[in-house]
């Protein structure tokens, strides 16, 4: 939400978004960015893979509670 926020707000120039691990992958995340910028006709920001692993902690992933469903031709977005 605060990707689409900050791209269509006329008051800030958004460059990029830069993605990490986290909860899941960073492949996953940042597959994520892309389809939530494409959908929300961001197209032109550019998205940057970062880290692929904590630099602290070990990694750990919730694959339960994570769902994020982007159908492109139909413009939806499920986030569960």
């Amino acid at each position: 939400m605060a990707i689409i926020l900050a791209g269509h707000c006329p008051g800030i120039e958004l460059l990029g978004v830069s993605t990490t691990c986290g909860n899941q992958t960073v492949e996953k995340t940042t597959l994520n960015a892309l389809k939530i910028l494409s959908v929300s006709g961001l197209e032109h920001v550019d998205v940057v893979m970062g880290q692929s692993r904590p630099l602290v902690r070990p990694t750990k992933m919730y694959n339960l509670i994570y769902f994020l469903t982007i159908d492109v031709q139909k413009s939806t977005v499920l986030v569960v």
